[in-house]
């Protein structure tokens, strides 16, 4: 039982980092909607983004994915409206202070494991994601870099192989070759000696004359 508990909570952590780091990625990633120099202006189209840094070049522009212009990744400008440490804590709190309903309506893998738990008469409140997040980022990017180092062999292993078909073709083409050539000479031996009979064969018949 403590044996399957202890996968539970372990599986229930790297699922919680895996939604924490795409909300992360989500909120901080160049975006105007996630730019605070964005400011939401109402036009006869009705709300659209618009950049609002004074001074800028693209003051009062139209910024707004849903209109078909994202300045936010060449502008230079981009700020994103919350820290990354901001977006943590705003993860955290939906997580432990959400209701299950809301919990399982944006994560139902997370509620189906804390379920699990309480199934088992376990919960889920030693399992602090914010005290291992750096050592799980870094491993995952650890693993990233193993990974790159792995298809790179991989790569090399396949280049390797394919020089040693190819030399292995040169070589059977190579044999072919020689096969044809030693052919060819065997035909012109034959025709030499045929040539060098026939001329003994005259002189004799010459000699004999």
């Amino acid at each position: 039982m403590a044996s399957t508990i202890s996968k539970v909570k372990q599986k229930l952590k790297q699922v919680k980092f895996r939604h924490l780091k795409a909300y992360l990625s989500d909120n901080l990633k160049a975006d105007p909607r996630n730019c605070t120099h964005n400011e939401i202006s109402t036009s006869i189209n009705g709300e659209v983004g618009v950049c609002a840094y004074e001074g800028s070049t693209i003051y009062g522009t139209v910024c707004d994915t849903n209109f078909g212009k994202d300045l936010s990744k060449d502008c230079g400008l981009f700020c994103p409206k919350r820290s990354k440490e901001e977006l943590k804590r705003e993860f955290y709190d939906f997580i432990d202070n959400s209701s299950i309903g809301e919990v399982a309506k944006e994560f139902p893998d997370v509620t189906a494991l804390i379920w699990v738990l309480n199934t088992l008469g376990a919960d889920d409140s030693d399992i602090d994601l914010e005290e291992h997040y750096e050592k799980i980022e870094r491993l995952t990017v650890e693993n990233h870099q193993l990974s790159t180092v792995v298809e790179d062999l991989k790569k090399l292993l396949a280049l390797q192989n394919a020089e040693i078909h190819n030399s292995e073709t040169e070589n059977k083409d190579l044999l072919v070759q020689l096969g044809e050539l030693n052919s060819e000479l065997k035909v012109s031996k034959n025709s030499l000696l045929t040539e060098v009979e026939l001329s003994l064969w005259q002189r004799f018949m010459r000699w004999w004359k």
